[in-house]
């Protein structure tokens, strides 16, 4: 069954294999820059960061549109031991 929709695939026109492969790249650009990378942001930013400037940080959520390539950082903050330097909501 496999082997059969390769041999299809294959004899599709150039044109059709390349929107397909094309298509298949933008979906998985999408995926990773949708999914994955506000998760390693929301994990290793306020680690890097508070070892970068010695001072606590905190981010509760991130988001980023692979269409339109907009980064949404949630309650961010950066903590000195009595008051926050930083803070914000949404940015």
């Amino acid at each position: 069954m496999f082997n059969q929709a390769v041999q299809k695939f294959k004899r599709l026109s150039r044109t059709a294999r390349y929107a397909t492969y094309s298509v298949s790249a933008y979906l998985v650009y999408c995926l990773l820059l949708g999914a994955l990378a506000p998760y390693l942001i929301k994990q290793q930013l306020p680690k890097q960061l508070s070892e970068l400037i010695g001072k606590q940080v905190t981010l509760q959520e991130v988001s980023i549109n692979p269409v339109t390539l907009a980064l949404t950082l949630e309650h961010f903050d950066v903590l000195d031991e009595t008051q926050s330097l930083i803070s914000f909501e949404y940015f």
